[in-house]
């Protein structure tokens, strides 16, 4: 029986590879919390979108990123050769965004059956070759209210509405949804919204935290933070953009930088005196920290969040008190 695996990227790829996995294994390399994402249409105008905002962030080199999407689509093209596709994935934001990309993917190709799902609540590339395939036992077979949850979060997601957001996801009770996950991925994802006390997202704030007692290695910021997630989301390069928003902002909220974003993604050398220099606060990162300031005022804000494009000095907000949002004055 042909079988079809797919996850999350290569480090999971090498761990099935590893335990003795001979079938097709197709990893789904995009970061769908970075970046915009919305309705375009078609999977190919989707998939060209999200090529440009790679590059554009991530400062990858074009053609590689092309390569990476014409696989998807090339093995998309020939699913009916697969009698069991497999979809693999963890419980954090990045997994579970990635899950409504491919079930959205699936529904295209009007594949309705032999399709399940196994969803882990470790980091399927962090597990040793003799345990990564112990997670088969929460095997499920993608069912319709699966296929109609991932539907309607994906809509609510591109269409950039938080409110609506921010509703379906609290409404999405781990006992009772088919995806125990989602939920509280989609209100971390709402999370990296400015704040309503100083403007920053929360891993900016935790940046910030971070750094405010001891000038920190930017590597070993990227460590400590990772470890206040509750589900880790957020690859190295990631959380170096969100230090280099930090540092190159007009009023910057840090200083210490080896470099940029650019250089640490085009040279080894580059990435190692960028992951060592150490990251220490300016006096507006201290106002930051003490309520004192707002970085998005002071600085203004031109970022996607998903299908919602920050812009200005007013956007949407999130509460972490309330664990809700707060709407721009004009909206």
């Amino acid at each position: 029986m042909a079988r079809l695996i797919i996850t999350n990227g290569d480090s999971a790829l090498h761990q099935f590879r590893a335990a003795g996995v001979k079938d097709a294994i197709l990893p789904w390399r995009d970061v769908l919390h970075e970046g915009r994402v919305t309705e375009c249409g078609s999977r190919t105008a989707f998939h060209a979108m999200r090529q440009g905002e790679i590059v554009r962030l991530f400062h990858q080199h074009e053609n590689e990123v092309a390569e990476g999407f014409a696989e998807r689509e090339r093995i998309f093209a020939d699913l009916e050769n697969y009698e069991r596709i497999e979809i693999w994935l963890e419980h954090d934001l990045y997994d579970q965004l990635q899950l409504l990309d491919i079930l959205d993917a699936l529904e295209d190709t009007e594949r309705e059956t032999g399709v399940y799902l196994i969803q882990a609540d470790d980091y399927l590339g962090t597990q040793s070759p003799e345990d990564v395939l112990r997670f088969a036992e929460n095997t499920q077979a993608v069912s319709l209210q699966m296929r109609h949850e991932a539907a309607q979060a994906w809509r609510f997601f591109r269409d950039g509405n938080c409110t609506a957001l921010a509703n379906f996801a609290k409404a999405l009770a781990p006992g009772l949804s088919t995806l125990p996950w989602l939920g509280s991925a989609l209100l971390r994802f709402l999370a990296e919204l400015p704040d309503t006390t100083c403007g920053l997202g929360r891993t900016q704030r935790w940046c910030l935290e971070e750094g405010a007692l001891t000038p920190l290695p930017a590597g070993k910021a990227f460590g400590a933070v990772a470890k206040r997630e509750d589900a880790m989301f957020m690859g190295d390069l990631s959380f170096f953009r969100i230090l280099d928003t930090l540092a190159s902002a007009p009023t910057p909220a840090i200083a210490g930088l080896s470099g940029t974003l650019h250089d640490a993604c085009h040279s080894d050398e580059a990435y190692r005196a960028f992951a060592q220099s150490k990251v220490t606060l300016t006096d507006f990162g201290r106002a930051l920290l003490a309520g004192d300031a707002d970085f998005v005022t002071e600085n203004g804000i031109d970022q996607w969040f998903g299908g919602y494009h920050a812009l200005g000095n007013d956007p949407w907000r999130w509460d972490e008190a309330t664990q809700d949002l707060r709407a721009p004055a004009n909206a």
